[in-house]
């Protein structure tokens, strides 16, 4: 019995897999790429853990806005401890609380860790 292969079909059958599967990848390959960007820009997912009285978050986390200011002049302010995901563990950000996002304890963020001034996003 002889078969009917057709080469062309096969190559253009060939050519439909791979452009499916291209399709399929790319999208995920943009996102891990935009993630990877934003990560270097210093923006973590984030949980708030506490809100309170700049003098009564007493003890130093990895990455303290307060570090270099007078505290006296923080004293009256209120500020947020955020935790994220760090190398292996979890890491701590102390932050002043932002003006116009309103949190509370357990609210998901984006916090940027590398520049104090940046206010976190709401996710």
């Amino acid at each position: 019995m002889k078969t009917n292969f057709d080469p062309m079909t096969a190559g253009f059958m060939a050519k439909s897999l791979l452009a499916a599967i291209a399709v399929a990848v790319l999208p995920a390959c943009a996102e891990f790429h935009a993630a990877g960007e934003r990560t270097a820009e210093g923006w973590r997912e984030a949980v708030v853990v506490q809100i309170d009285n700049s003098a009564l978050i007493t003890q130093r986390k990895f990455g303290d806005c307060r570090e270099g200011t007078a505290p006296q002049a923080t004293a009256g302010s209120t500020y947020v401890v955020y935790r994220y995901k760090g190398v292996g563990s979890y890491s701590y950000r102390i932050a002043p609380l932002p003006d116009k996002l309103p949190l509370k304890v357990g609210d998901l963020v984006d916090v940027n860790i590398k520049n104090c001034l940046v206010p976190p996003k709401a996710r």
